[in-house]
């Protein structure tokens, strides 16, 4: 809950950049599964948009402005852990709490940049000066090496350098890569995980795994610096420099987030306690104002529409107008005025977004945007070749993504986790289908076409 009100209290800040403002969006969940759009007109508003970045003026102004907000969420995150939360009277900790979520409020409405509307009228103008679908992909992807290489590096580092790893290696890790807490409300949890981790990557080749990803980037530069000498154009060159900064810039964004709660632990544990409730039904339950609320006035959400909430909710943007329903009045809500959210692909066939092509045909492993012990359990049943069926990918979810034949999901654009990752991995990806986590379950047989960007039953 605290993620999509958070991008509601931005999108209403109407921040000048394409992506940060949406007018008309909706999101429905129901049983912990959620799902997410844009109206026709927000969709043709961001993608027209999209075209101030074809300036170069404009594109630094908004990486500036993204940067100084992750600057300004360590600046709080620093401030909140120098706080003493316990001794806060009840309108001290709001204040800190609505302090921290603004700022992550800001730091989800700049991620959205890196979204694939913002992007796609960049992408389809690359795609006309190259007019090659695997030159498009291959010069949209960075070279540099991005938080996620920067942290598998640090990772395997530690597993080197020490014969054991103790609970503050760990947590130094965590703190710089903080991304891997996401979904994740237990530490002590977190803790065994990787302690179980550690001595599973002790019995790989690890040395070899970080110099091939450091060897990968250089053989990928020479690819993108082929390609650019091939067309030597200057506006090529500009396109391709945003692609880069905006997917660097995007991992240096998730932080500002995902994993908050990990980060702002002693903070986020206060005020659960106050409301005598668990972190979990804190951050899926409540809107931000309705914490500010409960601490200030003593206004606490009641059981039942906790439950309601677990149940069903309904929140939405209709022309920056506000529309929230929760439990039986939201399924209804939707059902009435959205029942396209409803609607049960009878096909068995979908499509999306090529992010990495190829060709794949292996079993599907339906798996949502869980925590890390979540995914260490599903690794366990994991086979090589099975088909990673999610709404998203995160980083946490690397040791099944290492496995996967084909990478299937709801969301993304040719700059998200899932399509960086695949194209690192050779293994064919199409994102961005929505009903991917719908339409196939467990243990069915599908066809990943990537070149066609088809996914289809086969049995």
């Amino acid at each position: 809950m605290f993620l999509i009100d958070g991008a509601m209290i931005s999108f209403m800040k109407k921040f000048p950049f394409p992506g940060t403002t949406m007018r008309d969006i909706i999101y429905y969940s129901e049983n912990h599964l959620g799902e997410g759009y844009l109206s026709k007109r927000s969709f043709d508003e961001t993608v027209e948009e999209g075209k101030k970045f074809f300036n170069q003026n404009f594109a630094d102004k908004y990486f500036k402005a993204a940067e100084e907000t992750r600057r300004t969420f360590f600046e709080i995150i620093k401030k909140v852990k120098n706080s003493n939360v316990s001794q806060m009277s009840n309108e001290e900790l709001a204040d800190l709490f609505w302090e921290l979520q603004d700022c992550v409020a800001d730091g989800v409405a700049f991620y959205c940049q890196s979204q694939h509307e913002p992007l796609m009228a960049a992408e389809n103008r690359i795609r006309e000066i190259v007019k090659d679908e695997d030159k498009l992909l291959t010069v949209v992807e960075p070279y540099e090496l991005d938080d996620i290489n920067n942290g598998e590096i640090y990772w395997y580092n530690l597993v080197k350098d020490k014969d054991s790893i103790s609970k503050d290696d760990i947590l130094s890790y965590l703190e710089r890569f903080s991304w891997h807490m996401w979904n994740t409300h237990d530490l002590d949890e977190a803790i065994n995980y990787y302690k179980n981790k550690f001595l599973d990557d002790k019995k790989t080749d690890y040395q070899n795994i970080t110099q091939e990803i450091i060897d990968s980037k250089k053989r990928h530069k020479k690819k993108v610096i082929s390609i650019l000498k091939e067309f030597n154009n200057d506006e090529l060159n500009q396109l391709v420099d945003l692609f880069h900064r905006t997917t660097l810039g995007r991992m240096r964004l998730k932080p500002t987030w995902a994993g908050v709660e990990f980060l702002a632990h002693n903070l986020m544990d206060e005020v659960a306690k106050r409301l005598d409730i668990k972190v979990v039904e804190l951050v899926s339950y409540y809107r931000i104002k309705e914490v500010i609320e409960a601490l200030k006035n003593g206004k606490s959400l009641s059981k039942e529409e906790l439950k309601a909430r677990e149940e069903s909710y309904f929140v939405a943007l209709e022309d920056y107008k506000e529309i929230f329903l929760s439990g039986k009045k939201a399924k209804k809500f939707a059902k009435d005025n959205y029942p396209e959210l409803f609607k049960e692909n009878t096909k068995e066939e979908i499509k999306g977004t090529i992010v990495s092509k190829g060709k794949h045909t292996g079993k599907v492993r339906v798996i949502l945007s869980e925590n890390i012990n979540k995914v260490k359990e599903l690794s366990k049943i994991f086979e090589e070749g099975d088909v990673l069926v999610t709404d998203m990918t995160q980083p946490n979810m690397m040791v099944l993504i290492a496995k996967a034949g084909a990478i299937v999901t709801n969301e993304g654009g040719i700059t998200s986790h899932a399509a960086v990752v695949s194209r690192e991995f050779r293994i064919p990806c199409i994102v961005g289908t929505h009903k991917a986590t719908t339409t196939f379950k467990d243990e069915d047989l599908v066809e990943v076409d990537a070149n066609k960007g088809i996914v289809k039953k086969i049995k």
